[in-house]
Formats: C-alpha cells, structure tokens, sequence
C-alpha cells in the first residue's frame, strides 16, 4: 500500500489520536474481488497490525467489516460472515473476521463500493465516538446510471439480483450526503484516478 498526501508519496508515521481518549468507531469497507488477489494478504496483515495497534494503545475501539463486489456481500443473511452488522471491541475476533477473507469473483473492473459505504455507515456506531470508514479497493464504483445490470451469468453465480437489476442506484453525492449525516470520516486506499 502506498500513501500519497498532495499528490506525493507520504509515510503513515502514527495513527492520529492514539492514546487519546475519545472513543473510534473504524469500518474496513473492502473489496473481495478476484482483481485484489495480489493484495489482499498485505492488506489483511496491514489491518491485523493496525487493531493489535489499537489494543495495545488502550484505546477505546470497535473494528468492522464490510466486504464488497459487484453487491455488498455483508449485506445478505446467507452471507457466512460473523461480521455483517457489528463492530467488535475484540481484537482477536477481529483478527478471525480478517483472516477469513479471500478474494473471489468479480467479472467487470467497477464493484459496488458506494453500496458498501451506505451499508457500512449503517452499522452500530457510539454516539460518542469517532466514526471512521477505511476503503479498500483496486476499481472505480459502479454508479447510478452507469449502464451496468447483472448478466444472468452474475445472477445465477452470486444468486443475490435479477437479470437486468441495475448494479446500484447510488451517487457519490448520495454515499457523501449519507456518511456526513452520520458524522463519519472516510479514507480511500485506492489507485489513482479512483
């Protein structure tokens, strides 16, 4: 993962507040597509480090997840995941949630990233805690209005839409709009130009 802060690289020397006491609130939002086959380790030992982090801080934290492709795939009861609507203060059952992650499926370069983010702003988050969402993808979000519909091939492989369902009907503006409501902060570990 490389960092870059107006455009050049930067290093992330700290994570801002630690051992502060206002509670956070932090949500991975990632992608599960076959095209983050490449990263996905690197990725799961960077989030890994980043909650023992946390915990050994003394910080007060919850960690989720939310995981995405062409649909939020957290967001379906027959989803296996243990994560799909909590956040846990438990660094191990974080640990457990990452470790379970593996890249799979995909077929188009856009994935439902704006869906996910609605999903995730969603979630339980304190009152009185920081909301945080991380992104984590390698693709550009589908969009309303960008065309994309699911194939009967999708269909019948993610078993979740209709021929024909449009992918998202969710804006950039609309996810913007949803997460300043909640008062949530988003960083985006994303390639260039997305």
């Amino acid at each position: 993962v490389k960092v870059f802060e107006n455009g050049k690289p930067a290093q992330i020397v700290d994570f801002r507040g630690v051992g502060q006491g206002r509670p956070v609130d932090i949500v991975f939002v990632m992608d599960v597509t076959d095209s983050m086959q490449p990263y996905i380790d690197a990725v799961k030992q960077s989030m890994i480090s980043f909650a023992r982090d946390l915990a050994a801080h003394n910080r007060d934290y919850r960690l989720g997840l939310v995981t995405f492709a062409d649909y939020v795939v957290s967001s379906f009861p027959d989803c296996q995941c243990a994560y799909r609507s909590q956040l846990t203060s438990n660094v191990d059952e974080f640990v457990k949630w990452v470790g379970s992650l593996h890249a799979a499926g995909g077929g188009d370069i856009p994935e439902d990233q704006l869906g996910a983010l609605a999903y995730a702003s969603k979630l339980p988050f304190r009152p009185n805690a920081e909301g945080i969402l991380i992104l984590i993808t390698d693709a550009p979000p589908h969009h309303q209005g960008d065309g994309s519909a699911y194939t009967q091939h999708d269909a019948a492989f993610w078993a979740h839409h209709k021929k024909g369902t449009p992918v998202t009907n969710l804006t950039s503006h609309d996810v913007a709009g949803m997460l300043k409501k909640q008062g949530l902060t988003l960083y985006a570990v994303v390639p260039s130009p997305f």
